[in-house]
């Protein structure tokens, strides 16, 4: 992807970094001052609840915050977590709150930024309490700052969403939420997320100016020429065009039409979009072995698959975790590391917003 200048007023390193951001006000000092331990780190901190491949963990880092740990209960994301931020990633929420209430993990106790895309689970899951339970975690914790994540609000999960807000004000932070369309935030996707920002301080962010405009795919797309034959869909098959009735937003996904399946048309998996307009949101499996999961794009040649590793581009992977979703050998595997992670550049602009406020609280 194209290099994104740092923000005005700060200078970059001869590769074109910012520096690390200076200690936030009282958050080191008065973190040691509460748990009794020194931290002999300048950088705001942050640590992450159900980490998956963790795009908050590379955002974190891009802007200069330290990684302490993340909560991750699959082994291969755990050890993929581990390796690339050098922190630990335990297994299980409830035995950390437990151990918080102990007095274990001192580190974490009054941190600058949590960070959770915790699932809902359904309700016969023995985790279907681990949702709600996570306001226990920050509870025992108190960070700074809490930035939940999850799919946008509808009719079934909008109980809890508002249990959860409702929860994070009862122990004493203030709430904002909001559904963002990651292709308006800098990232190659049109995947919408809902975040709720909970601040312990009495603040609000200012949340990231939304982008109009959109400048195609070109800086993530697989190179034409490098593209597998196989990923081609075949002349024999039935094509049906979509009637446009509305032109779509250019930071909106555009659907040109899908493919006929078995006498169905429009699985979402054979859906063909404009190179010129994002990426839909992926799924992490194929209705149909014609499709792909990240749905079919209309390139130079033809109409072919789109792959997990331009699905992982668009996110915003960092090249270290796009190497770790490459070393995997199962596909369903990589689509499953891929399609659940939330885009690196919005999370990015989400946790701007939420260090903005830190500096200067409103």
């Amino acid at each position: 992807p194209p290099h994104r200048p740092p923000p005005e007023g700060t200078e970059a390193d001869e590769a074109g970094v910012p520096p690390a951001q200076s200690q936030l006000p009282g958050s080191s000092l008065r973190r040691a001052e509460s748990t009794g331990t020194p931290s002999t780190s300048t950088q705001p901190t942050l640590f992450a609840l159900s980490t998956g491949i963790s795009t908050w963990a590379m955002a974190a880092q891009e802007l200069g915050l330290e990684v302490l740990g993340g909560i991750e209960r699959d082994e291969q994301l755990a050890t993929a977590f581990a390796k690339r931020t050098g922190a630990k990633a335990h297994a299980d929420v409830k035995t950390m709150i437990d151990e918080g209430k102990q007095g274990k993990h001192p580190e974490l106790h009054g941190i600058d930024v949590m960070v959770s895309a915790v699932e809902r689970a359904q309700p016969d899951s023995p985790r279907h309490d681990e949702f709600l339970r996570q306001i226990d975690f920050f509870e025992v914790f108190q960070p700074r700052a809490v930035v939940i994540e999850q799919p946008p609000p509808t009719a079934t999960t909008l109980p809890e969403y508002t249990a959860l807000s409702s929860g994070m004000q009862a122990i004493g932070y203030h709430c904002q939420a909001r559904v963002l369309n990651c292709a308006e935030h800098g990232d190659y996707t049109s995947r919408r997320r809902w975040f709720l920002v909970c601040l312990r301080y009495n603040g609000a962010i200012e949340w990231p100016t939304p982008q109009l405009e959109f400048e195609g795919l070109d800086a993530i797309l697989d190179d034409p020429k490098t593209v597998c034959p196989a990923r081609f869909i075949p002349a024999t098959e039935t094509f049906v065009p979509r009637r446009e009735r509305v032109a779509r937003r250019p930071t909106h996904a555009r659907k040109l039409g899908s493919y006929l399946v078995n006498g169905r048309v429009d699985e979402q998996c054979v859906r063909v979009y404009d190179e010129h307009h994002p990426l839909p949101s992926a799924a992490v499996s194929q209705a149909a072995l014609l499709g792909s999961p990240g749905g079919l794009i209309r390139g130079k040649y033809g109409d072919y698959n789109i792959s997990n590793g331009e699905v992982a581009r668009a996110h915003g992977f960092s090249q270290e975790a796009l190497d770790q979703v490459e070393r995997l050998t199962s596909t369903s595997l990589q689509w499953r590391w891929v399609a659940n992670s939330l885009p690196r550049r919005t999370a990015q602009a989400v946790l701007e917003a939420v260090l903005d406020s830190m500096h200067s609280p409103k």
